[in-house]
């Protein structure tokens, strides 16, 4: 049997139509994407949000869990212990109510493996939970980019 061919091999020295241009730099190729299309366009807006979270996960805050919030993070977790997603989400309730919290410390504090789903069931209840990206060590001391959870209203 013969091996299927996707696409057809073009003859050394062809021209291809519409090809992509490469640029040297990024602010050349922002340049050349915004010459093409209007301000308030939906790609404009999209190409603006984009950039908009990329520059916020490069500039996120560093943060540390201190000793005193370790502890009360543990003090949660011992007050409703449990494994069920009803258990966990109501932890992580109680924590947003004291304050923010990130995903590394839900995970090693609250004994929550997946916070985002938790924080959806949250929302679902009607909660107003929002986001930020920080930069905190991870259990094996590494520096990551995590999100962190704060309540907007209550």
């Amino acid at each position: 049997m013969k091996p299927l061919r996707t696409h057809k091999t073009l003859p050394l020295g062809a021209r291809v139509v519409g090809a992509v241009r490469s640029y040297a730099t990024i602010e050349e190729c922002r340049a050349a994407a915004a010459s093409r299309r209007s301000e308030n366009s939906r790609a404009a807006v999209i190409a603006n949000q984009i950039a908009a979270e990329r520059l916020a996960k490069i500039n996120a805050p560093t943060v540390t869990t201190s000793a005193a919030r370790k502890a009360r993070l543990l003090a949660l977790l011992n007050d409703a212990p449990g494994v069920s997603a009803d258990t966990q989400a109501d932890r992580l309730l109680r924590a947003l109510l004291t304050g923010t919290i990130s995903t590394v410390e839900c995970r090693q504090y609250l004994d929550i493996a997946c916070p985002s789903a938790r924080v959806i069931e949250l929302r679902d209840r009607g909660h107003q939970i929002s986001t930020r990206w920080i930069v905190q060590a991870s259990a094996a001391g590494r520096l990551h980019r995590w999100i962190e959870y704060f309540l907007i209203r209550e």
